[in-house]
């Protein structure tokens, strides 16, 4: 009786202690990880950047990473080896790993989430600004981006009065302005010839009469 209890002893205390090492593993972390959480402060903008980084990525490169990552990961194991004891550690060991992968899972997916919500924000707020802008200009918002007054203007900056308007001065070439002289010579010309065939036909009329 004495001996089965104390192998019940050891064998818990030895269970106890193999739970404790794999949850320090497992809160301990970046081992395995392919991918890195940021502390909030100092990294403002690290989920855009990380976003931005994934989103340049082609589809053969992020195929690539995925299969380096799955090759890191993969691990043929042999059932027929173990038996009894060493069989119950595997199966342990290996619940254990799933559960770390569900925990990285989730980490996953609300660093997306996160993503999302920071690109949404980013987008806002330069539509924000846009309007502002359009505002302050006597631009309809609306017709911002399409209007024809380019967007810099005059530098937007306080107590800074916009530069002064250029206006250029073009002047026409010789030769366009011969070409609009010589039609309106040419009309007069034949008014001048209209002129002298009626003032002929009175003078017959008047001889005629006489």
């Amino acid at each position: 009786m004495e001996a089965d209890k104390r192998r019940k002893e050891e064998e818990r205390k030895k269970r106890q202690q193999q739970l404790a090492g794999a949850f320090a593993l497992a809160t301990a972390g970046g081992a395995d990880r392919n991918f890195v959480i940021y502390q909030k402060k100092g990294h403002k903008f690290t989920n855009i950047c990380q976003a931005k980084h994934e989103m340049e990525m082609t589809k053969e490169q992020q195929k690539q990473e995925k299969e380096n990552f799955l090759a890191t990961i993969a691990k043929t194991l042999d059932f027929n080896e173990l038996k009894g004891i060493e069989l119950k550690e595997k199966i342990r060991q290996l619940y254990q790993r799933i559960c770390k992968l569900e925990a990285d899972k989730y980490d996953l997916e609300r660093r997306k989430e996160r993503q999302e919500y920071d690109l949404k924000e980013l987008n806002e707020r330069q539509r924000q600004v846009f309007r502002n802008n359009a505002r302050k200009k006597g631009i309809d918002p609306t017709d911002a981006a399409s209007s024809r007054y380019p967007k810099n203007a005059f530098p937007c900056f306080p107590n800074v009065p916009p530069p002064p308007t250029i206006y250029e001065k073009i002047v026409a070439p010789e030769s366009s302005l011969k070409i609009q002289e010589k039609p309106l010579l040419e009309q007069n010309e034949e008014d001048d010839d209209e002129s002298e065939e009626k003032r002929s036909s009175s003078d017959e009329v008047k001889k005629f009469l006489l």
